[in-house]
């Protein structure tokens, strides 16, 4: 399994943190799969299909409370966003976590969460025109 790593992060996330004008990094991708644009194409469709569904369900769990589902769904987004050199939104769901790890109110999280989802939307949007 995959494991995030946490560091001793504040349980807070503000927007300051996560505005970064580079939503993604494809040099990063090529450093991790190679020149080969067929390969990234490909990889970046899959990552549209599934990601979008993923973002909503950790909404949800987070909105009602079920962490452990929540953190289930950050693992299986976490891979996805390093290889595609989102480290913006790693860093996010990674504090998010480790503030819900260390006993932080679940709806305080929700802005930092939803400025991650807005976020990705945008993110979205622009690699469609790499797929």
């Amino acid at each position: 399994a995959y494991e995030i790593s946490t560091r001793d992060w504040s349980s807070d996330v503000c927007s300051s943190d996560l505005d970064q004008d580079k939503l993604f990094d494809l040099h990063f991708l090529s450093g991790n799969l190679g020149d080969d644009p067929s390969v990234h194409r490909q990889i970046i469709r899959v990552f549209l299909r599934t990601s979008a569904e993923i973002i909503v369900q950790m909404e949800e769990k987070l909105l009602s409370g079920k962490m452990e589902e929540y953190r289930l769904l950050a693992h299986k987004i976490y891979p996805s966003l390093k290889l595609l050199g989102m480290e913006w939104s790693a860093d996010t769901i990674t504090r998010i976590l480790s503030a819900l790890k260390d006993g932080a109110d679940p709806a305080s999280q929700l802005p930092a969460f939803r400025i991650f989802s807005e976020k990705m939307q945008k993110c979205f949007k622009e690699l469609q025109a790499f797929a």
